[in-house]
């Protein structure tokens, strides 16, 4: 009876370096720690999440390995595989696992996040927490450098880890043990120097780039592939540089962007030398490099930094060059070397391979995780140092969610607030060069009205005229008024007939004052007063020469009041004209202004 295999279960935060994809460290540390599992006989399952999956790829053509959408796919996956250990990439999806989970479980902590964070601007505190929290469910802990088990001990002790119990194993970032062939042997002429991987905001090369693009530039050989771009997942808050922003316009200077991890490592075993100088750091001196690993692998020696945990290996084996950063000449002097006498590289070369095949391949490194999958155990709860549960963290992740969901409806509010405080500013600005507007026709009419001043006053002299001139026709006329009364007293002598006529010019006289059809209706007066007399001529001779008096009288009356009548009609006339002319409109809309604003003018 064949024997059952053990199975381990491998969660991937990403996917694994399948051929035509851009790979993650994630994807080959999975890929590498299942390759060295499987090859001592255990079946190794994979997972993660369907949205890390590139487009319109479907993994049901890869054996054992799963995806799912939500939490209890995950624990559906887990209870259908039935795994003896689940291996947690970066400790990412122990938050999917429930607190009292019977299966053993390891952390592979091959990066020092907590030391990235610190070159991330505004990273989220509850993140890291939580993240932090995470790991008490984990029993077993992977780490790839000697200085990340002691930075990962202090963490542990955090979190209720005894001295006693530090269950810490360090696995460097290995190789397979079949490595890939180079396709050139000899480097003796052609010079191609590599800088690959994400362009993490905690790594800095650019004046070494610079100064090896000015030395190729001065020898006129060699050329520097640039291989990078941000990270295929998204992370928030990560300040990515681009070196090429920083680096000067050269032929010499090729960029090819990302490309996938096959065709990388294919471009990589025709290159010469490989680029891994970064200033350095608290992360930098932490991190054990996956392009490190893969550049020796595929044959190119290192322009390294002296401070790595690798930098010993590749100066004991003669791998590359472990420099001293901090003094660029010593950087500038070996680029120099390897551009005038590039035939020394065949060796290193060799070298690098050497060091690989010696010390970082899986079957050498993996002896760790092997004793732990071949007997499992489950580490008892333990208290912590935060006195904080996951109870307690994810009731603030949920009164987090609430402040932000209310933050968010403030926001909005503001901006509504917003537009309408702009609409209301853009009313008042519309009023006021409406205003604006007004005031300068009133300025401009207030001018054109002192411009106008000495004309208009001119006017009202005239007017002035004429209206003495009315006022002394009217006291004439206040005087023959008198005249005309001593008349209507002798005529009332005549008799009750005489009576009739002086009431009718009585009405005629009254008429007089209050239009200009006094006169005629006077005369016809007149006429009918005349015929009347000339029907009595007999009776009244007596009284004639007095009727002859009193007719001329009115006449002359009738004659003042027509010349009165026609410059009376004249003088309206040129009012009327007067009243048509633009000066007086003028005025009479500036006295409406004044009216309407009650502005006074001095």
């Amino acid at each position: 009876m064949a024997k059952i295999k053990k199975k381990i279960l491998i969660y991937i935060h990403g996917m694994l370096p399948l051929p035509g994809q851009i790979a993650t460290g994630n994807g080959i540390r999975a890929g590498g720690l299942g390759e060295a599992l499987k090859a001592k006989g255990y079946d190794i399952h994979y997972c993660t999440r369907k949205d890390f999956l590139p487009a319109k790829f479907s993994a049901r053509h890869l054996r054992n390995f799963h995806v799912f959408d939500e939490k209890k796919e995950f624990i559906k996956n887990i209870r259908s595989i039935k795994p003896k250990v689940i291996i947690f990439e970066q400790g990412d999806g122990l938050e999917y696992l429930e607190d009292n989970i019977d299966v053993p479980i390891v952390a592979d902590l091959f990066a020092p996040r907590v030391l990235e964070v610190l070159f991330v601007k505004n990273f989220p505190r509850e993140n890291f927490l939580r993240n932090l929290l995470n790991l008490k469910k984990a029993d077993f802990f992977l780490v790839s450098s000697e200085r990340q088990k002691y930075l990962l001990v202090s963490l542990l002790i955090l979190l209720g880890f005894s001295k006693e119990n530090m269950p810490i194993a360090v696995i460097p970032i290995s190789a397979s043990p079949e490595l890939p062939q180079r396709k050139i042997k000899k480097l003796n002429k052609k010079i191609n120097f590599v800088y690959g991987g994400v362009f993490w905001p905690w790594q800095k090369s650019t004046k070494f780039l610079v100064t090896l693009i000015r030395l190729m530039e001065k020898h006129k050989r060699g050329y520097l592939y640039l291989f990078g771009g941000e990270y295929k997942y998204k992370l928030p808050n990560y300040n990515y540089e681009n070196p090429l922003l920083h680096l000067p316009k050269s032929k010499r200077l090729i960029y090819k962007k990302m490309l996938s991890y096959d065709k990388l490592l294919e471009f990589y075993l025709d290159s010469s030398v490989a680029v891994d100088v970064m200033l350095q750091n608290i992360e930098r001196e932490a991190s054990f490099s996956f392009r490190a690993i893969d550049y020796l692998k595929c044959g190119l020696p290192l322009l390294t930094s002296n401070y790595t945990e690798l930098a010993k290996d590749i100066e004991a084996y003669q791998a590359g060059w472990p420099l001293d950063l901090s003094d660029i000449s010593g950087f500038k002097h070996v680029a120099e070397e390897i551009l005038l006498h590039p035939e020394m590289l065949t060796q290193y070369s060799e070298n690098a391979r050497q060091l690989i095949r010696d010390k970082y391949t899986w079957d050498k490194t993996i002896q760790p995780l092997l004793e732990f999958c071949h007997k499992p155990k489950k580490i008892a709860t333990r208290e912590d140092y935060f006195n904080l549960s996951q109870t307690t963290l994810e009731k603030q992740e949920k009164e987090l969610v609430r402040l932000r969901a209310e933050i968010e409806k403030l926001v909005k509010h503001i901006q509504d607030a917003e537009s309408r405080i702009s609409n209301y500013q853009k009313l008042l600005d519309e009023s006021q060069d409406h205003a604006n507007k007004l005031e300068k026709e009133k300025k401009e009419l207030y001018g054109e009205f002192l411009q106008q001043k000495g004309t208009l006053e001119e006017n009202q002299k005239r007017i002035a005229k004429y209206q003495d001139l009315l006022s002394s026709a009217q006291n004439y006329a206040k005087g023959q008024e008198k005249n005309l009364l001593e008349a209507r007293k002798e005529v009332k002598k005549l008799g009750q007939y005489i009576q009739d006529a002086e009431s009718r010019i009585s009405n005629y006289q009254k008429l007089l004052d209050e239009s200009q059809n006094y006169s005629a209706k006077l005369d016809a007066e007149k006429k009918v007063l005349y015929e009347e007399c000339l029907e009595d001529k007999q009776k009244f001779q007596d009284y004639e020469s007095r009727v002859a008096k009193y007719q001329e009288l009115l006449d002359s009356a009738q004659n003042y009041i027509r010349e009165l009548e026609k410059s009376l009609i004249q003088t309206r006339q040129e009012l009327s004209k007067i009243k048509q002319t633009k000066l007086y409109k003028m005025y009479e809309k500036l006295n409406k202004i004044v009216k309407k604003h009650k502005i006074e003018v001095k």
